[in-house]
């Protein structure tokens, strides 16, 4: 169980590339943090191959970067929006299957 942060820079030229990447990262459960920068909690080593996998398929021209980070290491974290010290996300609630 970790995070999984994604660091991409798109050529300017590629905005059909760059909308296609950002709505592949929004399907796959991720939330922006910055405008190249987003994250997602994953609660299986499997799902994160898998996710892996999805979004080196779906980067066609630019820079691909992707963190694995467990969640004690991501609570070391520090994020910083205007001068303020904002919350991390939390881990997601598991959803109930009926």
């Amino acid at each position: 169980m970790m995070w999984l942060i994604v660091a991409f820079d798109i050529p300017v030229e590629d905005k059909k590339g760059y909308r296609s990447f950002r709505k592949l990262l929004i399907y796959s459960g991720f939330h922006m943090v910055q405008k190249s920068l987003y994250w997602r909690w994953i609660d299986s080593p499997e799902r994160v191959e898998s996710i892996r996998n999805r979004l080196k398929a779906g980067v066609k021209t630019g820079h691909l970067l992707l963190f694995q980070c467990s969640e004690r290491s991501f609570r070391k974290s520090l994020q910083v929006r205007d001068s303020i010290p904002e919350s991390l996300p939390k881990i997601p609630d598991p959803w109930l299957i009926f």
